[in-house]
């Protein structure tokens, strides 16, 4: 149905107030629009729908994504969020998504860690300053 109105990044420019911001923000949803272009047809015929010609394979093929193109994605919508965070709070946005460590990276991590609170614990102990922490010999 055509005329239900959806929330998305398109409606955004319309809510800014100031003819200024509105322009900016305007500007920053059509090249996130561009940006995305290439995922709205995996949406629209693979995700959202199942398109019968694709899946019969008697379509064009989806459009080519990549990492690549996700992220340039992911960046542009946050060019636009964060404009109007900028506008609205006076703040900007984290530029970059945090993603934990998995795997190997983790156990660095986790490793770097316990060899750092161990020295600390060491040099409490030596010097006098320890907590009924630092002397428990038994593991958690």
């Amino acid at each position: 149905m055509r005329d239900k109105q959806n929330l998305s990044i398109n409606a955004l420019p319309e809510l800014c107030a100031d003819n200024i911001v509105r322009d900016t923000v305007r500007t920053l949803v059509e090249e996130a629009v561009a940006a995305t272009s290439f995922a709205r047809d995996w949406r629209n015929r693979h995700i959202g729908h199942r398109d019968r010609s694709l899946a019969l394979g008697s379509a064009h093929p989806l459009a080519a994504a990549s990492r690549a193109q996700v992220s340039d994605a992911i960046s542009a919508i946050h060019r636009v969020l964060n404009e109007i965070s900028e506008q609205l709070l006076g703040s900007t946005l984290a530029d970059d998504v945090i993603i934990p460590p998995t795997g190997a990276e983790t156990l660095l991590y986790v490793l770097r860690d316990g060899i750092k609170a161990d020295k600390e614990r060491r040099e409490r102990i030596r010097s006098c300053k320890f907590t009924n922490d630092d002397l428990r010999n038994d593991l958690v």
